[in-house]
Order: C-alpha cells, then structure tokens, then sequence
C-alpha cells in the first residue's frame, strides 16, 4: 500500500463553522528494490545498546543485549603465536584468561579436538535468510544478464535437479531457494561437521555434503554432487567441507558446535582454517549475479611434552622358542592392548 498524506481544513473559513471541511490527498509511490547483499563471515559477539523512545520523555531509555558480527581481527595472531601459552606474557597479551572475548585465533594443545563455535566463526547473510522464508515462489525473478555460451541462461526453466550450477548464474529450483554454499578447508589437521553429544543430525535435505564431480574445484565454478550414501565420510574427519544448506540451518550447527578441528596425528606447528561462503545468485526475491565472501583463521597447534609411561603385564606372557615377538606402538596399538605383534599376541595368557 503507497503511503498517503491527507490534509483537512475542518470547514474553517474564517467565522463560518458551518461549511463543510475541505480536503485534499497526494499518494507517493514507493518502490523498493532488491539488493544483491554479500555473505558476511566474522564472529558473533555480544553487544550491549540503548533503546531510546521518542515520546516526550515519558518512556526511560531501555539498555538491551544483542548479538552483532565482527569482523575476524588478526592483529594479534603473530604476537601470541609467538609467546609460549603458559607464559604470564601470554596471559596478560592474549587475554588467555578470557579467551573467547578477544582472540580471533584458534590455539590447541596437539591432539586435541576444538569445537569451533560463534565466538571464533560466524556466518550471516540477509538475501539467502529472506529467500528461505519467502512464502511466494512466483515472486522470485531473473535479474541477471546472460551467461554466455557455456553458462546458465537467465529464465530458463531450472534443472530441479541435485547438484549447484557450475557457471555464474545458478539453475536453482524452488527448494533451494536461499541455500549457501560452504567450503572449510585445513592443510594440517581434520575437520568434521557432526552432531556433539546431545544434537540430532541434520537431514541430507536440510545439509547436503558435497564432492567433486570434475577436476574443476568448486571454488573454480566445478559442478558438485552429493557425498554417496549416509555422507558420513564427508562430515567426519576429512581436510574439507564443502555443504549446501540454508542459513538457518549453518548458524544452528555453529551455535550448536557441529564444526570441529584436530591436528593431524603427532601434528604441532601453524594452520589455517580457510572458510569461503556463495550466496548461489540469490538476492532477497531474485537470481542475480553471485557473490563469495572469504575468510581465514589461524590456527596454532602446540607441541605437548608428555612424559613416558610404562606399564607390566598383568598376564604371563607365553611364546614359543624363536618366535620374535616385539610391540610397535605405532603400528599394532589399534590392534591390541599390547601393541604387540598380533601372531604373538594370539598367544598371551
């Protein structure tokens, strides 16, 4: 409905109150476009702010709590990344008595497994939220040049198929209306989106683990495909994530803590959680050119000096003469208890 503005004389026109009021009316047309916003990736963090009531003063001002996106502020990484986390230095230079307040790093001992959750990562964007609740598909349009040749034509019916375009203007079909695609990439260590304890998983419709399906990177424009079967060798333990999935559905796994990160096996030294975000070419209520949004943290992982142990068997351990029996604690540990060689194991008692 265009606003209306209305004025009314109430039939002054000088002493008569008798006439009847005049009025006249003006109606502004108001047209509000689309706008073709960036994801953004930075931090969740809590803000505290006022609320101020124009009434005259009859209203107190209100101080309210609310979440805002910061942006990932390096300028602490090479510092810290150099002091010793044990040291009063570090202490009184990272804040590492309230890490989650201030660092934008992540810094784990070897071997440890870290929950990357809103206080280190934190991924919005407004068309692909506004997307996934519009209740009209109809009203969605093309607002995007061609493509060329080889790429998606803009109105063309779309593929309702599984897989994101390869090209610059997506063939999206009215389920994946709004949906990201997300990639998280490491070098040096293990990533898994997974439920914690607690935590349902999320259907394959609601977050679809993709890989490759040329030698073309995603990142590059290559066409995706969803992870065969379950996807669980997709979402546990791998260098790289790649999803398609709504908004709304990303920051429930990262308020929840599904991301996670480990070192690989023995690892210590410096890594970088990569994360790149496309909005597919979706903006609030048309397919326009896509956008990406990329970020990194770094992560240091920080060498443990553990002491030996050594333990006795409790059982007596039996062989048969010549046999040469040995543990190797690298290589039989998931095989037995001992580490032992397993022809020798066979034969403890």
């Amino acid at each position: 409905v265009p606003p209306r503005c209305q004025v009314s004389d109430d039939g002054a026109i000088g002493n008569d109150d008798t006439a009847a009021p005049l009025t006249d009316e003006k109606r502004v047309s108001v047209t509000v476009e689309s706008v073709n916003d960036r994801p953004i990736i930075g931090r969740r963090v809590s803000r505290t702010r006022q609320i101020n009531s124009y009434d005259g003063g009859l209203s107190e001002t209100k101080t309210v709590t609310d979440f805002e996106v910061e942006p990932i502020d390096k300028s602490l990484d090479s510092l810290c990344f150099s002091l010793v986390p044990s040291s009063q230095a570090y202490i009184d230079s990272c804040n590492s008595t309230n890490a989650l307040s201030g660092k934008a790093y992540i810094d784990i001992d070897e071997d440890t497994l870290f929950m990357v959750g809103p206080e280190v990562l934190w991924i919005a964007d407004v068309d692909s939220g506004e997307a996934d609740r519009m209740p009209d598909p109809t009203r969605r349009r093309y607002t995007c040049p061609p493509a060329g040749d080889t790429g998606c034509r803009c109105g063309l019916p779309c593929l309702c198929g599984i897989r994101p375009c390869a090209c610059d203007i997506p063939e999206v079909c009215q389920g994946n209306a709004g949906k990201l695609l997300v990639n998280f990439q490491v070098d040096q260590g293990q990533l898994s989106m997974y439920p914690p304890p607690g935590r349902e998983l999320f259907s394959a419709d609601e977050m679809t683990f993709l890989t490759n399906e040329t030698e073309v990177d995603l990142l590059d424009g290559g066409s995706m495909v969803p992870c065969p079967g379950d996807m669980l060798s997709c979402m546990r333990n791998v260098s790289r994530l790649s999803i398609r999935t709504s908004l709304a559905n990303l920051q429930l796994a990262l308020e929840q803590y599904f991301l996670t990160y480990i070192g690989k096996p023995d690892f210590a030294g410096l890594d970088v959680l990569r994360i790149w975000v496309s909005d597919a070419g979706m903006t609030d209520d048309a397919y326009n050119t896509t956008l990406v949004a990329q970020e990194t943290i770094n992560i240091r992982v920080v060498a443990v000096n553990d002491a030996p142990v050594a333990t006795i068997p409790n059982r007596v351990l039996q062989f048969p003469k010549g046999q040469r029996c040995f543990s190797d604690f690298m290589a039989y540990i998931a095989v037995n208890e001992l580490a032992m060689l397993p022809a020798c194991f066979d034969r403890v008692r």
